[in-house]
């Protein structure tokens, strides 16, 4: 009976120490940094934990939480037991991106999931490069990054992988340590730093410092963070040093979040390091109720500004739309785009532009000839597209009703206008569509890379998405209904494609600037 559990730990042993030297040959004298997550249920189960911690159950926090999620639960769906990212200290240098090293589970043959785990990190790159490495493990990043590790010689890092076995149960792991070269760079070349860092010298950190670790636990879930070094001299300055950047940390964190000043302070005070001949080590979990309490203030921030980077996707897709709009028909779009033949306006611009963005079937079943709310198209309301859905607003898109508009006040390009002229345009199937005649390139006289078409509106200004009807700005204060809580920056879309996040502590009479097209106002971008 014996036998079979002591088969099993042999199992689960050969397995680790295979996956340690996928590891370790791939490391050197110039690897500074590796950072290992686990995969599995783990990552879901400590954001929503996270979650509950932030006592409202927020909505936009959760699905920021989720969104984050996604990329590592396509990667254990495809097969990966943890992934391991790896840095070389000339890639700090250059902005260059790092390896990844992707442990597969048992049974997975590292060749047929090479792909898979490549789509799940991946989905949409063609330059990204799969290595094998060993029997259950692949290596993916950037073809030439990959070529230079197959010419690799590795070198035993035990200051760097031996806290990495250390810490082997935490959710997320990451570790600092230079190699000698890097060392030296470091000893020679390291700038005096300001007061009160000033005691963070090149010789301390090269010759008293071994390594800096920190580790997010999922049970309870926390955070951990230790620098080793030798002897409590160092430790003691490495202390200081600490303690004087919690407090900037500490104002920083109030700046940006006041109404959770306290409780930043709080989890602040709760983090304070000690110090010993090993080194300093800070750490905090749940089980401090001041931590706990700022972790929901963290879910509501990371909510209002995490998914910054899908929302400028989202109004790049949009842009594309407006263009591929243009192509067909010579002109923009304008807020009452589909009008009737005597010049009513009937439905919004997000009607007409669904045939460019994939929505065919959707935008076949609409009556053209009849208003957003009849008893037909009114229908139609609920079935919102999901380019113009609102993340973490399910309510919002339930009754139809979308963020995503267009300037609509004095000077704005698409604004509605009852003089421009109507376009008869074919429908197919014998129909016929009349569309508003809208701007062309040329009357774009401030330029389209100065001129916003799209914004992003505070879901208290939501409108239907099939209605005529957008965001009419206030030019005493154009800023007024883009706010949201917590929210740094809201996210908009130019006539030129781009999309950027501008902070909504801008110059109104500045950003009034972008909002027409043919105002000639010079445009100070040190103010943006």
């Amino acid at each position: 009976m014996r036998i079979i559990p002591l088969a099993l730990l042999l199992i689960v042993t050969a397995g680790a120490a295979q996956a340690e030297s996928s590891l370790e040959s791939l490391v050197d004298q110039e690897t500074l940094l590796v950072a290992r997550v686990q995969l599995g249920d783990k990552p879901r189960a400590a954001a929503e934990r996270m979650l509950a911690l932030s006592d409202v159950g927020d909505r936009t926090g959760g699905h920021a939480l989720t969104s984050l999620l996604q990329p590592l639960e396509k990667l254990h769906a495809a097969g990966g037991e943890r992934a391991t990212v790896l840095f070389r200290a000339g890639e700090f240098l250059l902005g260059d991106g790092p390896v990844v090293l992707v442990e597969l589970g048992e049974g997975r043959d590292p060749a047929l999931s090479g792909t898979a785990v490549r789509e799940a990190l991946w989905p949409h790159a063609s330059d990204i490069s799969i290595s094998v490495v060993g029997t259950n493990a692949v290596l993916l990043g950037p073809k030439e990054k990959i070529e230079s590790y197959r010419d690799l010689r590795p070198v035993q890092r035990d200051d760097l992988l031996g806290p990495l076995r250390m810490a082997d149960d935490g959710l997320l792991t990451v570790v600092v340590a230079p190699g000698k070269d890097n060392r030296r760079v470091l000893r020679e070349l390291m700038p005096p730093l300001p007061s009160p860092f000033d005691t963070l010298t090149g010789d301390l950190l090269a010759d008293d410092v071994t390594h800096a670790i920190g580790r997010v636990t999922s049970a309870p879930l926390g955070v951990e963070a230790r620098i080793a070094t030798r002897g409590q001299a160092a430790a003691n300055a490495i202390h200081g040093a600490a303690d004087a950047l919690l407090v900037v940390a500490s104002d920083w964190l109030a700046s940006k979040l006041p109404e959770a000043a306290d409780d930043a302070r709080g989890a602040i005070d709760a983090l304070r390091p000690e110090a010993s001949e090993e080194g300093v080590v800070a750490s905090i979990s749940e089980n401090d109720a001041a931590a706990a309490k700022f972790a929901g203030w963290l879910v509501k921030y990371y909510g209002a500004n995490g998914d910054r980077y899908r929302r400028m996707n989202t109004m790049k897709q949009i842009n594309l739309t407006f263009h591929n709009f243009y192509d067909v028909n010579g002109c923009f779009p304008t807020v009452d785009a589909v009008r009737s033949e005597g010049g009513e306006p009937l439905l919004s611009w997000r009607v007409a532009v669904l045939p460019y963005l994939g929505e065919e079937k959707l935008y076949q079943r609409f009556r053209l000839d009849e208003p957003w709310d009849s008893e037909h198209n009114l229908a139609l309301l609920k079935e919102t597209p999901p380019v113009f859905a609102e993340p973490g607003r399910p309510d919002l898109t339930a009754e139809g009703l979308t963020c995503i508009q267009v300037a609509d006040g004095e000077g704005a390009p698409l604004r509605t206008d009852p003089t421009r002229p109507t376009l008869k345009t074919n429908a197919g199937g014998g129909l016929s569509v009349y569309f508003t005649e809208g701007p062309k390139f040329p009357t774009f006289t401030d330029g389209t890379a100065h001129t916003l078409l799209t914004v992003e509106t505070a879901p208290e200004h939501a409108v239907p998405w099939t209605k005529p009807q957008d965001w009419e700005f206030d030019p005493a204060d154009p800023i007024a209904k883009l706010r949201r809580p917590l929210r740094e920056a809201f996210v908009s879309g130019y006539t030129d494609g781009s999309a950027r996040a501008t902070l909504l502590t801008i110059d109104p009479e500045e950003f009034k600037k972008v909002l027409t097209h043919q105002g000639e106002e010079h445009i100070d971008r040190k103010k943006w």
